[in-house]
């Protein structure tokens, strides 16, 4: 009897820790999202739209001196900014720029799926180390990047293929 019933409880440990531990796969190629948070002495929020990898959109709304500013990236070529009217293509804005870092480590979520570790990925972007948590859905929640004072949270705003 005692057999049985320490074999049961081996059964049901097995069991319940193969239905735990399923892997978290990034949601990062298309996305919405809000992003605020601190990048170095910058308060900052911005709207995201990713709709593939190496792309991106971010409508600043803070800091003061950079809210109604949009920056379109297009992986390391070119980077176009649209203030009120006036816009500027860049032939490339610098690594540890928030728009082509963040871009960076999205891009890296999304080819390095496998390396998820407890909801988290770890990584380098622009020499950096980060720190890229997801919900259990795969979507961004948080971004980490010691060196950089960089403490960014996301909210999911809508599913950017729905219009």
């Amino acid at each position: 009897m005692k057999h049985r019933l320490a074999g049961c409880i081996v059964l049901l440990l097995l069991i319940g820790t193969g239905c735990a531990g399923r892997p978290v796969v990034p949601q990062t190629t298309e996305l919405c999202a809000a992003v605020q948070g601190v990048y170095g002495a910058l308060q900052v929020e911005a709207a995201v739209q990713r709709h593939g990898i190496g792309t991106m959109q971010l409508d600043f709304s803070a800091p003061d001196t950079l809210a109604g500013l949009t920056m379109f990236c297009a992986g390391d070529e070119t980077t176009r900014l649209d203030y009120q009217g006036l816009t500027y293509t860049a032939d490339a804005l610098p690594a540890a720029a928030l728009p082509q870092l963040l871009c960076a480590v999205l891009d890296d979520a999304a080819r390095r799926s496998d390396a998820v570790r407890d909801g988290c990925l770890t990584g380098r972007a622009a020499d950096a180390a980060y720190t890229l948590c997801f919900d259990e859905t795969g979507r961004p929640v948080s971004l980490t990047i010691p060196s950089l004072g960089a403490a960014l949270t996301f909210t999911i705003q809508t599913d950017p293929t729905s219009g």
